[in-house]
């Protein structure tokens, strides 16, 4: 029942004995985020998906009815916590995903009103090895070429032909769109970027043709006690000038002051 903060459950694969079927259900309780998701022309948006994560990036166990109605609003039911809350427009959609941090949901219903989204643009990408074979399950990531924010961009894991789309905020930028070799593959293949690219219009990127890798490994210490240095950020760039930033993967340091990137 909606509103009842009570999850549906199902009862599966059950053997009737004489007529009779006894099943106990224990359905877990909910807590509702409500809201209505709007472009900048305050029309609501449909076939919206509604996800959550938390601080960690796991996803909760149940979630229900997790996406927007023809009139843009949605009433999802899920586990009680702290979330992260990411808004996924269709890329058909032409509108651009976000999140919302920090929505908490332990002890109570939230209502977020009306959540507006940008314009998008959407960017066709193809990854392949270098000698052009598609890659799946690699991912294109956006990042603003001025202070190297990342921009949300989900959904962005390569299909078997080695394409995906991802959506971008119309106007905003310029952007570095890199891409990431599958998991498991950052010692084979190294990341390919694409830099200063100003979203106006949907476009499809020249192909991401990703090199082979060559790692850097190295343990970082302080200066005079020889402590390994924990949680660095290992950054490499280009030679020469511009120095254009090259996407490392895995570039922090571990516990002991080692990294390797490729």
């Amino acid at each position: 029942k909606i509103g009842a903060h009570i999850f549906q459950g199902k009862a599966l694969d059950q053997r009737v004995n004489n007529n009779t079927l006894d099943v106990t259900l224990v359905l877990p309780l909910g807590r509702y985020v409500s809201g209505k998701v709007v472009g900048t022309n305050a029309v609501g948006i449909p076939t919206t998906d509604i996800r959550f994560k938390d601080a960690l990036g796991a996803a909760p166990t149940n979630v229900q009815d997790n996406g927007t109605l023809a009139d843009g609003t949605f009433l999802t039911l899920v586990d009680p916590g702290l979330w992260t809350v990411e808004v996924i427009p269709a890329a058909l959609t032409h509108k651009a995903p976000l999140q919302i941090f920090n929505v908490n949901l332990t002890a109570g219903d939230v209502a977020l009103g009306n959540v507006v989204v940008q314009n998008g643009v959407v960017f066709t990408c193809s990854v392949t090895d270098a000698s052009f074979f598609p890659l799946a399950n690699a991912s294109v990531i956006a990042r603003t070429s001025v202070g190297r924010t990342r921009v949300f961009t989900p959904l962005n894991n390569t299909s078997g032909a080695g394409v995906v789309a991802i959506v971008l905020p119309q106007g905003g930028g310029p952007y570095d769109i890199s891409a990431i070799p599958p998991p498991g593959t950052l010692s084979t293949y190294a990341t390919a970027s694409q830099y200063n690219v100003l979203p106006t219009v949907d476009v499809t990127l020249p192909n991401f043709a990703l090199p082979p890798a060559r790692m850097l490994s190295a343990h970082l210490v302080a200066a005079g006690t020889a402590t390994p240095v924990v949680g660095a950020d290992i950054d490499v760039d280009r030679w020469p000038a511009p120095f254009l930033r090259i996407e490392t993967p895995n570039d922090i340091t571990d516990g002991a002051g080692n990294f390797s990137v490729g």
